[in-house]
């Protein structure tokens, strides 16, 4: 950076001074210096995010001050390392997004994302389409004979509400009961999920 400054004629340059007592810290502060500086896809982040968490042991709120991104952030990305590998294969490859992995990652087997893969592949579905197909097989899942029902038997407003609290939260939810009382139920996998929904929620004070 200073040799860039020099070139650039600048004689002072803003830095952050960090005692590093171990060779170990040194190599933390690259990677987290490797991902502020190079334009990773979302895949190469979440490997650089999980190398942080793996080898030296930070919580997903210490990668975020390090990073300057949310919690939810890191947490939302890190959680595409879940997904099967030739679904992550097209991300980096740019066939699919960050909108259909985060889509994917709602559906908990791994054959049903495969088979939205392959509907967003060949039916070159928008990330609303995704998750409208996401939505469908949730439901088929948790009603088998919910697609039997006429319309009249759900409130609509109801459905459309927990629709979009799926695709906010981008993980199962379900409300139960009617227009005037019930329960909304948030499903959450792990510590760091629910931490993840918890600032979604709450905000990153949560």
């Amino acid at each position: 950076r200073w040799r860039a400054a020099q070139k650039a004629g600048l004689t002072k340059v803003p830095v952050v001074v960090k005692e590093v007592d171990q060779d170990v810290h040194s190599l933390e502060m690259a990677l987290i210096e490797n991902i502020q500086r190079q334009e990773l896809n979302c895949i190469e982040e979440a490997i650089a995010f999980q190398q942080l968490v793996d080898q030296f042991q930070l919580s997903h709120e210490e990668i975020a001050i390090r990073v300057g991104k949310s919690r939810a952030t890191v947490a939302n990305t890190i959680r595409l390392l879940k997904l099967p590998a030739v679904i992550r294969e097209d991300i980096t490859a740019g066939k699919l997004t960050m909108g259909h992995a985060r889509s994917l990652l709602a559906l908990e087997q791994t054959e049903d994302q495969l088979a939205i893969r392959e509907e967003i592949l060949r039916d070159k579905l928008s990330v609303r389409d995704t998750e409208k197909r996401v939505n469908e097989r949730l439901k088929a899942k948790a009603d088998p004979n919910s697609a039997e029902k006429p319309a009249s038997e759900r409130d609509v407003h109801l459905q459309a509400l927990e629709d979009r609290i799926r695709r906010h939260f981008g993980t199962k939810a379900k409300i139960v009961g009617s227009p005037k009382k019930g329960f909304i139920q948030i499903v959450y996998t792990s510590q760091d999920d629910l931490n993840r929904i918890s600032e979604l929620l709450l905000g990153k004070d949560a």
